[in-house]
């Protein structure tokens, strides 16, 4: 089900360096240029590739479906919406009302004709 790798297993892949940035390393994406240049000059492998960020790990929002899946099961209709909603709350129905904000703006904007 979940593929992570586990925090005692030890990875061959180089740490992320986002872990260590700085703001602005961060913002003009510099922590990348050792890895663009290492790409420009030879193919990528696997093995070249950061570790995975910590936030990023699916782990945790793994074991947080689990249980609210677990409880929504006792309920007697199931529904997966419900769980995406409990799980990520309003933030999913606002950043859903933002994009389609943004994108009817941009639709509109294209019949506008001066």
């Amino acid at each position: 089900m979940n593929e992570t790798k586990k925090s005692n297993e030890k990875s061959s892949n180089p740490p992320n360096p986002t872990l260590e940035a700085s703001f602005i390393s961060k913002f003009t994406f510099w922590w990348t240029r050792h890895i663009i240049r290492k790409g420009y000059s030879q193919p990528l492998n696997e093995s070249d590739i950061y570790e995975n960020h910590p936030d990023f790990d699916s782990s945790r929002i793994t074991h947080k479906f689990t249980n609210l899946w677990e409880e929504e099961l006792k309920t007697s209709n199931p529904s997966v919406l419900r769980i995406i909603y409990k799980g990520y709350g309003m933030s999913i129905i606002f950043f859903g009302l933002l994009f389609q904000l943004t994108e009817t703006v941009g639709s509109s904007a294209s019949f506008v004709k001066t």
